[in-house]
Protein backbone atom coordinates (compact mmCIF):
# COMPACT_ATOMS: atom_id res chain seq x y z
CA UNK A 1 0.00 0.00 0.00
CA UNK A 2 1.40 3.44 -1.17
CA UNK A 3 1.36 6.46 1.52
CA UNK A 4 -1.21 8.28 -0.61
CA UNK A 5 -3.67 5.19 -0.10
CA UNK A 6 -2.71 5.26 3.60
CA UNK A 7 -3.33 8.66 3.74
CA UNK A 8 -7.09 8.21 2.18
CA UNK A 9 -7.54 5.34 4.77
CA UNK A 10 -7.12 7.84 7.51
CA UNK A 11 -8.84 10.62 6.81
CA UNK A 12 -12.08 8.21 6.32
CA UNK A 13 -11.56 6.61 9.16
CA UNK A 14 -11.56 9.95 11.14
CA UNK A 15 -14.56 11.34 9.60
CA UNK A 16 -16.69 8.16 10.04
CA UNK A 17 -15.10 9.29 13.85
CA UNK A 18 -16.17 11.99 13.70
CA UNK A 19 -19.86 11.32 12.63
CA UNK A 20 -19.93 8.73 15.32
CA UNK A 21 -19.25 11.02 18.07
CA UNK A 22 -21.97 13.74 16.42
CA UNK A 23 -24.59 10.81 16.66
CA UNK A 24 -23.80 10.56 20.67
CA UNK A 25 -24.14 14.17 21.28
CA UNK A 26 -27.15 14.81 23.69
CA UNK A 27 -30.27 16.53 22.64
CA UNK A 28 -31.19 19.78 22.87
CA UNK A 29 -32.88 19.71 27.08
CA UNK A 30 -30.81 16.98 28.20
CA UNK A 31 -28.14 17.58 30.74
CA UNK A 32 -24.39 17.03 30.08
CA UNK A 33 -22.48 15.71 32.99
CA UNK A 34 -20.04 18.30 34.25
CA UNK A 35 -17.37 15.48 35.23
CA UNK A 36 -17.75 12.50 32.80
CA UNK A 37 -14.56 11.07 34.52
CA UNK A 38 -16.96 10.46 37.61
CA UNK A 39 -19.47 8.64 35.95
CA UNK A 40 -22.33 10.51 35.90
CA UNK A 41 -25.54 9.06 35.07
CA UNK A 42 -28.18 9.74 32.47
CA UNK A 43 -31.07 12.24 33.70
CA UNK A 44 -34.00 10.03 34.79
CA UNK A 45 -37.25 11.04 32.51
CA UNK A 46 -40.52 9.99 32.77
CA UNK A 47 -41.89 10.42 29.08
CA UNK A 48 -45.85 9.30 29.90
CA UNK A 49 -47.93 11.05 27.64
CA UNK A 50 -47.06 13.11 24.65
CA UNK A 51 -48.35 16.11 26.16
CA UNK A 52 -45.81 15.59 29.55
CA UNK A 53 -42.66 17.37 30.42
CA UNK A 54 -39.74 15.73 31.21
CA UNK A 55 -38.26 15.00 34.88
CA UNK A 56 -34.48 15.52 34.92
CA UNK A 57 -32.88 14.39 37.91
CA UNK A 58 -28.74 15.02 38.22
CA UNK A 59 -27.34 12.15 39.77
CA UNK A 60 -23.76 12.21 40.76
CA UNK A 61 -23.32 9.16 43.71
CA UNK A 62 -20.49 7.91 42.14
CA UNK A 63 -18.01 7.32 45.46
CA UNK A 64 -18.84 5.23 47.98
CA UNK A 65 -16.61 5.49 51.30
CA UNK A 66 -16.58 3.14 53.89
CA UNK A 67 -14.96 3.92 57.35
CA UNK A 68 -13.52 0.59 59.01
CA UNK A 69 -12.30 -0.08 62.53
CA UNK A 70 -9.87 -3.00 62.31
CA UNK A 71 -9.60 -5.00 66.09
CA UNK A 72 -6.57 -7.76 67.22
CA UNK A 73 -7.63 -10.47 69.27
CA UNK A 74 -7.41 -8.27 72.48
CA UNK A 75 -10.14 -5.45 71.11
CA UNK A 76 -7.30 -3.03 70.15
CA UNK A 77 -7.66 -1.18 67.46
CA UNK A 78 -4.73 -1.65 64.62
CA UNK A 79 -3.26 1.39 62.15
CA UNK A 80 -0.54 -0.67 60.17
CA UNK A 81 -2.86 -2.73 57.53
CA UNK A 82 -1.91 -2.01 54.40
CA UNK A 83 -4.48 -1.11 51.15
CA UNK A 84 -3.19 -4.21 49.62
CA UNK A 85 -4.17 -6.08 52.79
CA UNK A 86 -7.89 -5.05 52.31
CA UNK A 87 -10.76 -6.06 49.76
CA UNK A 88 -14.15 -4.83 49.27
CA UNK A 89 -16.91 -6.46 47.49
CA UNK A 90 -20.47 -5.14 46.47
CA UNK A 91 -23.85 -7.19 45.92
CA UNK A 92 -24.54 -7.97 42.43
CA UNK A 93 -27.62 -10.18 42.69
CA UNK A 94 -26.74 -13.02 44.42
CA UNK A 95 -22.86 -12.38 44.38
CA UNK A 96 -20.49 -10.55 46.15
CA UNK A 97 -18.41 -8.89 42.90
CA UNK A 98 -14.94 -7.68 44.44
CA UNK A 99 -14.31 -3.78 43.56
CA UNK A 100 -11.27 -1.52 42.73
CA UNK A 101 -10.40 0.54 45.78
CA UNK A 102 -10.26 4.11 44.66
CA UNK A 103 -8.98 6.02 47.69
CA UNK A 104 -7.26 5.24 50.70
CA UNK A 105 -6.86 6.71 54.08
CA UNK A 106 -5.75 5.70 57.45
CA UNK A 107 -7.43 7.97 59.95
CA UNK A 108 -6.16 8.64 63.43
CA UNK A 109 -8.76 10.44 65.78
CA UNK A 110 -6.05 12.50 67.22
CA UNK A 111 -4.64 13.87 63.55
CA UNK A 112 -6.76 16.27 61.08
CA UNK A 113 -8.59 14.25 58.40
CA UNK A 114 -7.50 14.31 54.88
CA UNK A 115 -9.13 16.40 52.70
CA UNK A 116 -11.91 15.05 49.87
CA UNK A 117 -10.15 12.62 47.66
CA UNK A 118 -13.08 12.74 45.10
CA UNK A 119 -14.11 15.80 42.52
CA UNK A 120 -15.48 18.78 44.12
CA UNK A 121 -19.03 18.29 42.47
CA UNK A 122 -19.40 14.32 43.39
CA UNK A 123 -21.27 13.17 46.18
CA UNK A 124 -19.76 10.76 48.61
CA UNK A 125 -22.24 7.95 50.68
CA UNK A 126 -20.57 7.89 53.71
CA UNK A 127 -20.64 6.08 56.68
CA UNK A 128 -18.76 7.36 59.18
CA UNK A 129 -21.80 9.53 61.09
CA UNK A 130 -21.51 9.97 64.51
CA UNK A 131 -19.53 9.72 67.71
CA UNK A 132 -17.61 6.74 67.88
CA UNK A 133 -15.70 6.21 64.10
CA UNK A 134 -14.46 9.25 65.19
CA UNK A 135 -13.24 7.93 68.30
CA UNK A 136 -11.34 5.03 66.53
CA UNK A 137 -8.13 4.79 64.19
CA UNK A 138 -9.83 3.56 61.35
CA UNK A 139 -9.75 3.52 57.66
CA UNK A 140 -11.56 5.34 55.03
CA UNK A 141 -11.71 2.99 51.87
CA UNK A 142 -13.28 4.45 48.94
CA UNK A 143 -14.79 2.73 45.85
CA UNK A 144 -17.04 3.37 42.89
CA UNK A 145 -19.81 0.93 42.79
CA UNK A 146 -20.76 -1.15 39.75
CA UNK A 147 -23.51 -0.57 37.70
CA UNK A 148 -26.11 -1.96 40.07
CA UNK A 149 -24.76 0.50 42.57
CA UNK A 150 -26.60 3.53 40.79
CA UNK A 151 -30.32 2.74 41.68
CA UNK A 152 -32.12 3.95 44.64
CA UNK A 153 -32.57 1.73 47.85
CA UNK A 154 -29.90 0.13 49.89
CA UNK A 155 -27.13 -1.58 48.60
CA UNK A 156 -25.11 -4.15 50.47
CA UNK A 157 -20.91 -4.39 50.90
CA UNK A 158 -18.24 -6.54 52.32
CA UNK A 159 -14.90 -5.48 53.63
CA UNK A 160 -12.39 -8.26 54.35
CA UNK A 161 -8.44 -8.48 55.03
CA UNK A 162 -5.92 -11.05 54.22
CA UNK A 163 -4.61 -9.90 57.95
CA UNK A 164 -4.90 -13.19 59.64
CA UNK A 165 -6.89 -12.59 63.54
CA UNK A 166 -8.32 -9.27 62.17
CA UNK A 167 -11.99 -8.34 63.24
CA UNK A 168 -13.48 -5.51 60.89
CA UNK A 169 -16.05 -3.39 62.06
CA UNK A 170 -17.94 -1.10 59.23
CA UNK A 171 -21.66 -0.63 58.45
CA UNK A 172 -22.33 -3.22 55.71
CA UNK A 173 -24.65 -0.97 53.28
CA UNK A 174 -25.39 2.38 51.83
CA UNK A 175 -28.22 4.07 50.50
CA UNK A 176 -28.68 6.04 47.19
CA UNK A 177 -31.73 8.34 47.04
CA UNK A 178 -34.13 7.40 44.61
CA UNK A 179 -33.09 8.16 40.92
CA UNK A 180 -37.16 7.59 39.26
CA UNK A 181 -39.81 10.12 39.38
CA UNK A 182 -42.99 8.40 41.89
CA UNK A 183 -45.59 7.66 39.43
CA UNK A 184 -47.93 9.94 41.89
CA UNK A 185 -45.64 12.60 43.20
CA UNK A 186 -47.71 13.87 46.81
CA UNK A 187 -49.33 16.69 47.14
CA UNK A 188 -48.66 20.03 49.43
CA UNK A 189 -51.60 18.65 51.75
CA UNK A 190 -50.83 14.63 51.80
CA UNK A 191 -51.54 13.34 55.17
CA UNK A 192 -49.04 10.66 54.50
CA UNK A 193 -46.17 12.97 53.33
CA UNK A 194 -46.67 15.52 56.16
CA UNK A 195 -46.77 12.75 58.70
CA UNK A 196 -43.24 11.53 57.28
CA UNK A 197 -42.11 14.84 57.50
CA UNK A 198 -43.20 15.38 61.17
CA UNK A 199 -41.99 12.12 62.01
CA UNK A 200 -38.42 13.12 60.58
CA UNK A 201 -38.02 16.41 61.54
CA UNK A 202 -38.53 15.58 65.29
CA UNK A 203 -37.23 12.47 65.97
CA UNK A 204 -35.50 10.70 62.74
CA UNK A 205 -36.35 9.94 58.80
CA UNK A 206 -37.02 6.63 57.59
CA UNK A 207 -34.81 6.11 55.47
CA UNK A 208 -31.37 7.71 55.31
CA UNK A 209 -30.90 11.21 54.09
CA UNK A 210 -29.65 11.72 50.01
CA UNK A 211 -30.05 15.30 49.71
CA UNK A 212 -27.32 16.91 51.02
CA UNK A 213 -28.43 20.36 53.16
CA UNK A 214 -25.95 23.48 54.16
CA UNK A 215 -27.80 26.19 56.97
CA UNK A 216 -26.41 29.21 57.78
CA UNK A 217 -28.05 31.32 60.36
CA UNK A 218 -28.67 35.05 59.59
CA UNK A 219 -27.86 37.85 61.96
CA UNK A 220 -31.10 39.88 62.85
CA UNK A 221 -31.23 42.83 65.06
CA UNK A 222 -34.11 41.68 66.82
CA UNK A 223 -32.89 38.44 66.91
CA UNK A 224 -35.27 36.58 65.68
CA UNK A 225 -34.87 33.28 64.01
CA UNK A 226 -33.80 33.52 60.08
CA UNK A 227 -31.27 30.92 58.10
CA UNK A 228 -30.51 30.28 54.93
CA UNK A 229 -31.14 26.78 54.19
CA UNK A 230 -29.45 24.93 50.89
CA UNK A 231 -29.81 21.86 49.52
CA UNK A 232 -27.22 20.14 46.79
CA UNK A 233 -28.69 20.75 43.48
CA UNK A 234 -27.51 17.50 41.82
CA UNK A 235 -30.06 15.62 44.33
CA UNK A 236 -33.16 17.42 43.21
CA UNK A 237 -35.47 16.52 40.57
CA UNK A 238 -36.73 19.18 37.95
CA UNK A 239 -39.67 19.87 35.55
CA UNK A 240 -38.40 20.64 31.97
CA UNK A 241 -40.96 23.03 31.06
CA UNK A 242 -41.36 24.33 27.24
CA UNK A 243 -40.45 27.62 27.49
CA UNK A 244 -36.71 26.38 29.12
CA UNK A 245 -37.99 26.62 32.85
CA UNK A 246 -37.09 24.05 35.35
CA UNK A 247 -39.54 23.72 37.97
CA UNK A 248 -38.82 22.16 41.25
CA UNK A 249 -41.51 21.27 43.83
CA UNK A 250 -40.16 20.35 47.72
CA UNK A 251 -41.66 19.97 50.85
CA UNK A 252 -39.72 21.71 54.40
CA UNK A 253 -40.73 20.14 57.78
CA UNK A 254 -39.30 22.00 60.54
CA UNK A 255 -39.37 21.43 64.47
CA UNK A 256 -37.51 23.30 67.44
CA UNK A 257 -36.22 21.60 70.25
CA UNK A 258 -35.57 22.90 73.94
CA UNK A 259 -32.16 22.26 75.68
CA UNK A 260 -33.10 18.94 76.47
CA UNK A 261 -33.66 17.79 73.64
CA UNK A 262 -37.63 17.99 74.00
CA UNK A 263 -39.92 19.22 70.79
CA UNK A 264 -41.28 22.11 70.99
CA UNK A 265 -42.62 22.99 67.81
CA UNK A 266 -43.21 21.37 64.16
CA UNK A 267 -43.82 23.51 61.33
CA UNK A 268 -44.58 23.23 57.81
CA UNK A 269 -44.54 24.76 54.06
CA UNK A 270 -44.02 23.73 50.87
CA UNK A 271 -42.16 25.45 47.61
CA UNK A 272 -43.75 25.08 44.12
CA UNK A 273 -41.18 27.58 41.97
CA UNK A 274 -40.37 28.25 38.53
CA UNK A 275 -36.85 28.65 37.65
CA UNK A 276 -35.26 30.81 34.47
CA UNK A 277 -32.27 29.36 33.05
CA UNK A 278 -29.80 31.42 34.35
CA UNK A 279 -31.50 30.54 37.74
CA UNK A 280 -31.09 27.20 36.80
CA UNK A 281 -27.23 27.73 36.11
CA UNK A 282 -26.76 29.14 39.47
CA UNK A 283 -28.79 26.84 41.28
CA UNK A 284 -26.99 24.02 39.68
CA UNK A 285 -23.53 25.80 40.82
CA UNK A 286 -24.42 27.07 44.14
CA UNK A 287 -27.58 24.74 45.52
CA UNK A 288 -31.06 25.32 45.76
CA UNK A 289 -31.59 28.03 48.36
CA UNK A 290 -34.35 29.32 50.84
CA UNK A 291 -34.54 31.72 53.42
CA UNK A 292 -36.15 30.79 56.26
CA UNK A 293 -37.81 32.60 59.28
CA UNK A 294 -39.08 31.10 62.48
CA UNK A 295 -40.98 32.94 65.39
CA UNK A 296 -38.70 33.97 67.83
CA UNK A 297 -38.56 31.25 70.82
CA UNK A 298 -36.52 31.79 73.93
CA UNK A 299 -36.46 28.59 75.12
CA UNK A 300 -35.96 27.11 71.90
CA UNK A 301 -31.89 25.57 71.65
CA UNK A 302 -32.32 23.50 68.64
CA UNK A 303 -34.02 23.44 65.13
CA UNK A 304 -33.89 20.47 62.64
CA UNK A 305 -34.92 21.36 59.61
CA UNK A 306 -36.02 18.33 57.20
CA UNK A 307 -36.78 18.67 52.74
CA UNK A 308 -38.47 16.14 50.49
CA UNK A 309 -38.26 16.70 47.43
CA UNK A 310 -41.90 15.82 46.35
CA UNK A 311 -41.04 14.00 43.16
CA UNK A 312 -38.72 11.22 44.24
CA UNK A 313 -39.66 11.11 47.70
CA UNK A 314 -35.86 11.51 48.77
CA UNK A 315 -34.90 13.78 51.75
CA UNK A 316 -32.39 16.06 53.11
CA UNK A 317 -31.92 16.75 56.92
CA UNK A 318 -29.86 18.91 59.33
CA UNK A 319 -29.58 20.29 62.40
CA UNK A 320 -28.43 23.74 63.56
CA UNK A 321 -27.80 25.17 66.94
CA UNK A 322 -29.95 28.60 67.30
CA UNK A 323 -27.59 31.24 68.85
CA UNK A 324 -29.26 32.85 71.46
CA UNK A 325 -27.18 34.93 73.81
CA UNK A 326 -30.18 35.60 76.58
CA UNK A 327 -31.09 32.32 76.53
CA UNK A 328 -26.92 31.70 77.31
CA UNK A 329 -26.48 34.13 80.12
CA UNK A 330 -29.84 32.73 81.61
CA UNK A 331 -28.07 29.03 82.07
CA UNK A 332 -25.17 30.69 83.70
CA UNK A 333 -27.31 32.50 86.40
CA UNK A 334 -29.06 28.87 86.87
CA UNK A 335 -25.69 26.70 87.27
CA UNK A 336 -25.45 26.94 90.56
CA UNK A 337 -29.14 25.90 91.06
CA UNK A 338 -28.42 23.10 88.99
CA UNK A 339 -25.73 21.65 90.69
CA UNK A 340 -27.63 21.89 94.35
CA UNK A 341 -30.52 19.92 92.47
CA UNK A 342 -28.30 17.52 91.25
CA UNK A 343 -26.81 16.62 94.51
CA UNK A 344 -30.34 16.77 96.37
CA UNK A 345 -31.54 14.03 93.74
CA UNK A 346 -28.10 12.21 94.22
CA UNK A 347 -28.96 11.67 97.88
CA UNK A 348 -32.26 10.80 96.87
CA UNK A 349 -31.13 7.80 95.05
CA UNK A 350 -28.93 6.83 97.30
CA UNK A 351 -31.56 6.84 99.98
CA UNK A 352 -33.17 3.97 97.74
CA UNK A 353 -30.61 1.36 98.85
CA UNK A 354 -28.66 1.42 95.41
CA UNK A 355 -31.74 2.18 93.03
CA UNK A 356 -33.18 -1.36 92.97
CA UNK A 357 -36.71 -0.22 93.55
CA UNK A 358 -38.29 0.84 90.12
CA UNK A 359 -39.73 4.88 90.23
CA UNK A 360 -42.93 6.11 88.34
CA UNK A 361 -42.98 9.15 86.31
CA UNK A 362 -41.06 11.12 83.27
CA UNK A 363 -37.77 9.41 82.30
CA UNK A 364 -34.53 11.16 83.52
CA UNK A 365 -32.75 12.27 80.28
CA UNK A 366 -30.38 9.97 78.57
CA UNK A 367 -28.73 12.74 76.71
CA UNK A 368 -30.07 15.59 75.18
CA UNK A 369 -29.39 16.33 71.13
CA UNK A 370 -28.08 19.81 72.13
CA UNK A 371 -24.60 19.22 71.66
CA UNK A 372 -22.33 20.04 75.26
CA UNK A 373 -18.80 21.14 75.19
CA UNK A 374 -16.69 18.84 77.56
CA UNK A 375 -19.69 15.99 77.68
CA UNK A 376 -19.84 12.62 77.00
CA UNK A 377 -21.36 11.59 73.06
CA UNK A 378 -23.52 8.71 72.55
CA UNK A 379 -24.89 7.33 69.17
CA UNK A 380 -28.65 6.03 69.41
CA UNK A 381 -29.67 2.99 67.91
CA UNK A 382 -32.80 1.27 67.53
CA UNK A 383 -32.80 -2.20 67.69
CA UNK A 384 -34.40 -5.56 66.82
CA UNK A 385 -37.12 -6.91 69.25
CA UNK A 386 -35.39 -9.89 71.02
CA UNK A 387 -31.94 -8.36 70.71
CA UNK A 388 -29.73 -9.98 73.38
CA UNK A 389 -26.88 -8.85 74.15
CA UNK A 390 -24.98 -5.73 73.05
CA UNK A 391 -24.50 -5.63 69.56
CA UNK A 392 -21.04 -4.32 67.70
CA UNK A 393 -22.70 -0.84 67.31
CA UNK A 394 -19.90 -0.01 64.73
CA UNK A 395 -21.75 -2.03 62.82
CA UNK A 396 -25.11 -0.59 62.90
CA UNK A 397 -26.46 2.59 61.52
CA UNK A 398 -27.42 5.16 64.37
CA UNK A 399 -30.58 7.24 64.06
CA UNK A 400 -29.11 10.29 66.11
CA UNK A 401 -26.41 11.50 68.41
CA UNK A 402 -26.97 12.73 71.97
CA UNK A 403 -25.06 14.43 74.24
CA UNK A 404 -24.75 14.16 78.56
CA UNK A 405 -22.41 15.13 81.17
CA UNK A 406 -23.71 12.29 83.60
CA UNK A 407 -25.89 9.13 83.36
CA UNK A 408 -28.78 9.22 86.14
CA UNK A 409 -31.27 7.49 84.89
CA UNK A 410 -32.84 5.60 88.08
CA UNK A 411 -34.31 2.09 87.61
CA UNK A 412 -37.90 3.11 86.52
CA UNK A 413 -41.38 1.92 85.50
CA UNK A 414 -42.06 3.31 81.80
CA UNK A 415 -46.05 3.73 80.95
CA UNK A 416 -46.28 6.18 78.25
CA UNK A 417 -43.11 8.70 77.45
CA UNK A 418 -40.21 9.04 74.42
CA UNK A 419 -37.07 7.56 75.97
CA UNK A 420 -34.75 9.95 74.10
CA UNK A 421 -36.58 13.00 72.74
CA UNK A 422 -35.72 14.18 69.32
CA UNK A 423 -34.28 10.76 68.33
CA UNK A 424 -36.62 8.25 68.78
CA UNK A 425 -40.02 7.51 70.49
CA UNK A 426 -39.56 4.03 70.96
CA UNK A 427 -38.56 3.24 75.10
CA UNK A 428 -37.60 -0.18 74.59
CA UNK A 429 -34.93 -1.92 72.21
CA UNK A 430 -33.02 0.73 71.61
CA UNK A 431 -28.96 1.21 72.40
CA UNK A 432 -26.74 4.42 73.25
CA UNK A 433 -22.88 3.64 72.58
CA UNK A 434 -21.44 6.43 75.00
CA UNK A 435 -18.31 7.94 74.19
CA UNK A 436 -16.17 10.49 76.76
CA UNK A 437 -12.82 11.99 77.91
CA UNK A 438 -12.21 13.11 82.04
CA UNK A 439 -9.30 14.24 83.84
CA UNK A 440 -8.02 12.80 87.00
CA UNK A 441 -5.80 15.95 89.01
CA UNK A 442 -5.31 13.66 92.08
CA UNK A 443 -4.07 10.11 91.38
CA UNK A 444 -5.53 6.70 93.14
CA UNK A 445 -8.16 4.39 93.65
CA UNK A 446 -11.12 4.89 92.58
CA UNK A 447 -14.22 2.89 92.33
CA UNK A 448 -17.03 2.91 90.06
CA UNK A 449 -20.24 1.74 90.70
CA UNK A 450 -22.58 1.13 87.46
CA UNK A 451 -26.56 -0.11 87.13
CA UNK A 452 -28.24 -0.90 84.23
CA UNK A 453 -31.54 -2.56 82.74
CA UNK A 454 -30.72 -3.96 80.37
CA UNK A 455 -27.01 -4.64 79.39
CA UNK A 456 -24.23 -2.32 79.85
CA UNK A 457 -20.60 -2.36 80.14
CA UNK A 458 -17.97 0.05 81.53
CA UNK A 459 -14.46 0.28 80.10
CA UNK A 460 -12.13 2.63 80.98
CA UNK A 461 -8.87 3.79 78.95
CA UNK A 462 -9.83 0.56 76.61
CA UNK A 463 -10.00 -2.05 79.41
CA UNK A 464 -13.78 -3.58 80.70
CA UNK A 465 -13.54 -2.61 83.87
CA UNK A 466 -17.47 -3.62 84.95
CA UNK A 467 -19.47 -6.08 82.60
CA UNK A 468 -23.25 -6.03 83.12
CA UNK A 469 -24.45 -7.59 79.34
CA UNK A 470 -27.68 -9.32 78.82
CA UNK A 471 -31.67 -8.93 79.06
CA UNK A 472 -32.15 -8.63 82.95
CA UNK A 473 -33.50 -6.80 85.34
CA UNK A 474 -31.58 -3.60 87.52
CA UNK A 475 -28.19 -4.84 88.85
CA UNK A 476 -25.43 -3.29 89.91
CA UNK A 477 -21.62 -4.06 90.14
CA UNK A 478 -18.74 -1.91 91.33
CA UNK A 479 -15.01 -2.32 90.36
CA UNK A 480 -12.12 -0.44 91.65
CA UNK A 481 -9.28 1.11 89.48
CA UNK A 482 -6.05 2.78 89.73
CA UNK A 483 -5.98 6.05 87.59
CA UNK A 484 -2.55 8.13 87.19
CA UNK A 485 -3.10 11.48 87.15
CA UNK A 486 -3.94 12.75 83.62
CA UNK A 487 -6.44 12.39 80.77
CA UNK A 488 -8.37 8.85 80.23
CA UNK A 489 -11.21 7.71 78.37
CA UNK A 490 -14.43 6.52 78.85
CA UNK A 491 -16.43 4.29 76.91
CA UNK A 492 -19.96 2.66 77.70
CA UNK A 493 -22.44 0.64 75.46
CA UNK A 494 -25.78 0.18 76.72
CA UNK A 495 -29.13 -1.85 75.83
CA UNK A 496 -32.42 -0.91 76.57
CA UNK A 497 -35.10 -4.47 75.99
CA UNK A 498 -38.41 -4.91 77.13
CA UNK A 499 -40.20 -3.49 80.63
CA UNK A 500 -38.32 -0.86 82.99
CA UNK A 501 -34.64 0.96 82.16
CA UNK A 502 -32.34 2.01 84.09
CA UNK A 503 -28.60 3.29 83.78
CA UNK A 504 -26.54 4.88 86.50
CA UNK A 505 -22.91 5.27 86.51
CA UNK A 506 -21.15 6.83 90.76
CA UNK A 507 -17.61 6.96 91.18
CA UNK A 508 -15.77 7.37 94.63
CA UNK A 509 -13.03 9.23 94.85
CA UNK A 510 -9.80 8.41 97.27
CA UNK A 511 -11.60 9.20 100.62
CA UNK A 512 -14.65 10.34 99.16
CA UNK A 513 -18.29 8.96 98.74
CA UNK A 514 -20.02 7.87 96.42
CA UNK A 515 -22.03 10.68 93.96
CA UNK A 516 -23.02 10.53 90.26
CA UNK A 517 -20.24 10.57 87.93
CA UNK A 518 -20.42 14.14 85.99
CA UNK A 519 -17.85 14.87 83.71
CA UNK A 520 -18.01 18.28 84.80
CA UNK A 521 -16.16 17.64 87.73
CA UNK A 522 -13.30 15.37 85.57
CA UNK A 523 -13.18 18.01 82.94
CA UNK A 524 -10.47 18.12 80.70
CA UNK A 525 -8.12 21.89 80.23
CA UNK A 526 -9.74 24.45 78.01
CA UNK A 527 -7.83 23.56 75.62
CA UNK A 528 -8.33 19.81 75.19
CA UNK A 529 -11.97 20.49 73.98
Amino acid sequence: MNASHLRLRTLLFAIVMLMLLFLQLPVSGQEKSPHPEAGTQSPAIDRGDAGETPYILRVTVREIVVSVVALDRHNHSLSDINESEFQVFEADGLLMKRQTISAFNIIDPAMPKPGNVAAERVFRVRSDEGCAIGRHSHYEIAFHPGPGGWTGGYHEILVTTSRPHVKLLFRPRYYVGETKILSKPSLPDDPRRNAELRLAACYHPLVPPSIPLRVQPIPTADHSLQFSLAAQADSLAFTALPDQARQVQLEYGICTFDTDGLPLNYMHTSVDRLLTPPEYDRTIAHGFAEQIQLPTQDDAAVVRFVLIDRKTGNLGTVTAVIPNPPRSALLAERSEERTKLQEQRAQADIARKGYLSALDGPIRSFGSIVPQSGAMCGDVYELPTGTPYLPDFLSLEPIGTIYTSELDVPAQNIKSASAIPGVTPKVDWFGIDYYGDFQIETAGDYTFQLFSDDGANLYIDGTLIIGLDGLHDVLGKEARVHLDAGRHTLHLPYLSGPGGLALMLLIKPPGGQYRVFNLQDFSLPAEEF
